[in-house]
């Protein structure tokens, strides 16, 4: 991992506050970061670490790779580096958060009594949301995962919405009190009223790779049989709820006018690259595979270096 991240450390990117109303933590992060960009990207690396292990802990803890495996930490590492991911962007500090939200979805069918999580689960994604912009459409993720998992209570899809909007409340009196709440009001209304679709500027290589992950999804969506009625009803659940997500990546990915968007997408993928690599029987496979896509991404990172464009 470090290896990936040491071009980052030898030529840093000073990354600004991003002025953008809709990301206020964010903002606060970064100007309190601003000092030094090597504190910044020390920053950076230590949240990709620890969401690093955090996937590779939620993926065996659901019990979708093995117990004692690392190849989610392995797949996810490489899958977020297919883009810039040695920045300290807005995806890579609420990446976390994120990642403790899939958490809670993937275990919310083990539970007799769900309604404190699913509360969690809408209040831990308004905190990303105030990091991410596009955080929040993950809550429409949340309730579709919970109808097509068999939550579909009213009481039980109004719980996330319901904790979603208690600290969205919170802040908005705190902004009256000060006197700024219409001008946070026009610019997060301009942003969630944009529904329009467009292509993002990727260069020719970024395409290659975007494209490339998505024929991989479905490869490896192959390899496991997701739809098999043979999956114990747990396992084909979670399942569920990372196709969900993906499809909610895929409409951010070409949501106009949005930010960093490709990283939603890169950090659901992993899920079906890490259980289908986890089921190849030949271990000389997977060598030579993880031998070839990490030796593309080393190129990749350190491309740059040597003046090559």
């Amino acid at each position: 991992m470090i290896l990936f991240w040491l071009p980052g450390f030898i030529m840093p990117q000073q990354i600004t506050a991003t002025e953008d109303l809709t990301m206020p933590l964010y903002d606060l992060v970064a100007r309190i970061l601003d000092l030094s960009p090597y504190i910044m990207e020390t920053t950076a690396f230590l949240l990709f670490m620890l969401s690093t292990f955090l996937f590779n802990s939620i993926l065996t803890a659901n019990q979708l790779i093995g117990r004692n495996s690392t190849m989610g930490a392995l797949v996810f590492m490489m899958s977020m580096c297919s883009f810039n991911a040695t920045v300290l962007s807005p995806f890579i500090m609420a990446c976390p958060i994120i990642l403790l939200v899939l958490h809670i979805m993937f275990m919310i069918n083990q539970t007799e009594k769900p309604e404190n999580y699913l509360l969690n689960v809408g209040v831990l994604l308004s905190l990303a949301s105030f990091i991410y912009t596009p955080s929040a459409y993950l809550l429409l993720w949340a309730v579709l995962s919970l109808l097509f998992t068999g939550f579909d209570s009213l009481r039980y899809l109004l719980l996330p919405v319901t904790g979603f909007v208690m600290p969205y409340l919170l802040y908005a009196a705190f902004l009256y009190i000060n006197g700024n709440l219409m001008s946070y009001y026009f610019a997060y209304s301009s942003y969630f009223s944009d529904f329009s679709l467009g292509l993002p500027k990727l260069t020719a290589m970024e395409w290659c790779v975007f494209l490339t992950s998505v024929i991989l999804v479905l490869l490896s969506m192959l390899k496991i049989n997701v739809f098999s009625a043979d999956k114990p009803v747990l396992a084909r659940k979670r399942i569920e709820i990372g196709i969900i997500m993906l499809l909610i990546a895929l409409f951010l990915f070409f949501k106009k006018n949005s930010t960093v968007n490709d990283s939603v997408f890169f950090a659901a993928a992993p899920i079906y690259y890490s259980m289908a690599l986890s089921n190849v029987n030949k271990k000389k496979i997977i060598t030579v595979l993880m031998f070839i896509l990490l030796a593309g991404l080393m190129i990749k990172q350190y491309i740059a270096l040597i003046g090559i464009a």
